[in-house]
């Protein structure tokens, strides 16, 4: 089974993922960068505009003016550098949203060649796609393929859904089957692609059910040691009269979050992470949107007490293993398997 294209899955993301302060509720409580790699978020959101710095033109985020609510720097490329240093990009890409305001000194298509020139400095020229519907028509990408590039979504035929207040695991589940229930919906467009968001931008992400609705993180951690569930307690600090909470139990600090395979929330077994790179969410229904086919698993150094018969072959990586990292194929996983016992870092494992 070959990995499915990106039209055909459904990727997790954040609304105006700079802002902890000055916008509408909920508020992001951690950096783009950390969103990525702990909340397994796919796709972020930077709002800027270009003024002249010592006689440069400069991408500069904020909303409504240069750093109204940005919180983890003042140059877009300040915050591409911490994304391309994320741990997660070397094994997917980095889906960016650019919003181009008006308050700059340049008109729209100038400043969004700055922003994507800011993109090609960091990540590399190479390494820089900009995913408009010429660059569709000829050809549409699976995540495999992207891995560690910097995807700009720029096509109404990547169809994104967003929402600027609190919302509900039901309202994402019916944006995502009909394009409705958000305030930026996804309607069908006539001979190019049915109504239903296949990106989504909301500012709700650290409840489990945020992991759910689309396709897992890539990588997919697992660590026997793990001991979940966890607290999220690290946010940035607010005042009380905006620590919010929405009706559905979503709160801006305190969030129980159990195994949802991210560095910081790794499965405790490697069944648990097939199973969820096939499609099947805690709830038990599989649904291909979701699903992570193609995807890494990074299996932490340990012992891994199953038996695992996936439908297809798999691949183990074990690091740290005599002198050199080796490869084993498996139909089944033998029970009491030990995963590089002395590895400096999880061995990475790719899903049929």
């Amino acid at each position: 089974m070959q990995p499915r294209p990106l039209t055909d899955l459904v990727f997790k993301g954040t609304h105006n993922s700079y802002a902890c302060i000055g916008q509408s509720l909920p508020l992001m409580g951690h950096p783009p960068s950390q969103q990525i790699d702990d909340f397994g978020v796919w796709s972020v959101e930077l709002d800027f505009a270009v003024k002249t710095v010592d006689g440069e033109l400069r991408a500069i985020v904020g909303h409504d003016d240069e750093d109204d609510s940005s919180c983890w720097g003042h140059f877009l490329r300040q915050y591409i550098e911490a994304i391309h240093a994320t741990r997660s990009r070397p094994y997917r890409p980095i889906l960016f949203v650019f919003d181009v305001k008006d308050w700059g000194e340049t008109d729209r298509e100038t400043a969004k060649a700055v922003g994507i020139a800011d993109l090609a400095t960091v990540f590399g020229p190479a390494n820089v796609v900009v995913l408009n519907d010429e660059e569709l028509n000829r050809h549409v990408p699976s995540v495999p393929e992207l891995a560690g590039k910097a995807v700009l979504q720029a096509s109404d035929r990547l169809p994104r859904g967003f929402e600027d207040e609190c919302t509900s695991r039901e309202a994402v589940n019916q944006a995502i089957t009909s394009g409705t229930s958000l305030e930026g919906g996804c309607p069908g467009i006539l001979g190019v692609r049915p109504a239903g968001c296949r990106f989504l931008g909301i500012d709700q992400y650290q409840a489990d059910w945020t992991f759910e609705y689309g396709v897992p993180p890539n990588p997919i951690v697992v660590d026997a040691t793990a001991r979940p569930p966890w607290t999220v307690t690290d946010v940035v600090p607010l005042p009380p009269i905006l620590q919010w909470r929405c009706d559905n139990g979503d709160s801006w600090s305190g969030q129980t979050v159990h195994e949802q395979g991210t560095w910081r929330f790794p499965y405790r077994t490697l069944g648990g992470a097939v199973t969820r790179a096939h499609g099947t969410t805690p709830n038990g229904v599989n649904d291909p949107l979701r699903s992570g086919l193609g995807w890494t698993v990074l299996l932490s150094p340990g012992r891994y007490r199953e038996v695992l018969r996936p439908c297809r072959t798999i691949t183990l990586w074990f690091t740290g293993v005599g002198r050199a990292d080796r490869r084993q194929s498996y139909s089944s996983i033998p029970r009491g398997i030990r995963a590089g016992g002395s590895a400096p870092r999880p061995a990475p494992c790719q899903l049929p």
